[in-house]
């Protein structure tokens, strides 16, 4: 044990004794020093990216949520259609007519009542995905005349919203339509 203890004294009086073997450990210790800065940024760095990734996984599982229709577009339009092809006996080339629309919001979805000159009408749910209007009547499948409509709007302006009509009907007739949408004349 006495050994030890007089190697260990000796070894220190000749290290400090050296001057070249204490610049020696200093320059170690500030290389060691500059590479411990160096880790703790790059640690830093990593939690930084680990938080961004984190985030951008909260973004991806997040609930995609629908455009809404501005308020500007909703409320009461008049529908002016024209037949354009048809192999339906009930649907002729050239036809036309005026339908009211009215556009509304119903628990979070987009509706449109649609009524003709002769009092009747139908109420087709839709959706808008910030370019285009889609709505879509069916017919239960007890009806006479099985009947499922679309429309789709991909011109929407404050005062005009255009696009077609197209109806399938019984024995898979299909009557394709343009439909113009303007607001009612006060």
């Amino acid at each position: 044990m006495r050994s030890f203890l007089l190697i260990i004294i000796v070894l220190g009086i000749s290290i400090s004794c050296n001057p070249k073997k204490t610049e020696e450990i200093t320059e170690r210790e500030r290389v060691l020093s500059e590479k411990e800065k160096a880790f703790e940024l790059k640690a830093a760095d990593y939690e930084a990216l680990k938080k961004i990734r984190d985030s951008l996984q909260e973004i991806k599982n997040a609930p995609e949520i629908a455009p809404v229709l501005p308020e500007n577009l909703l409320g009461t339009w008049v529908g002016k259609i024209v037949c354009t092809e048809s192999n339906c006996k009930e649907h002729v080339i050239g036809d036309q007519r005026t339908d009211d629309f009215e556009l509304f919001r119903s628990n979070n979805q987009l509706s449109a009542k649609l009524s003709n000159k002769t009092g009747s009408s139908r109420i087709y749910t839709g959706s808008y995905d910030g370019e285009e209007i889609k709505l879509i009547y069916q017919s239960d499948s007890t009806a006479v005349k099985p009947t499922k409509t679309v429309f789709i709007f991909r011109e929407i302006a404050p005062d005009r919203i255009s696009g077609i009509r197209e109806t399938i009907g019984k024995k898979d007739c299909v009557a394709k339509f343009s439909v113009e949408l303007v607001r009612p004349k006060s």
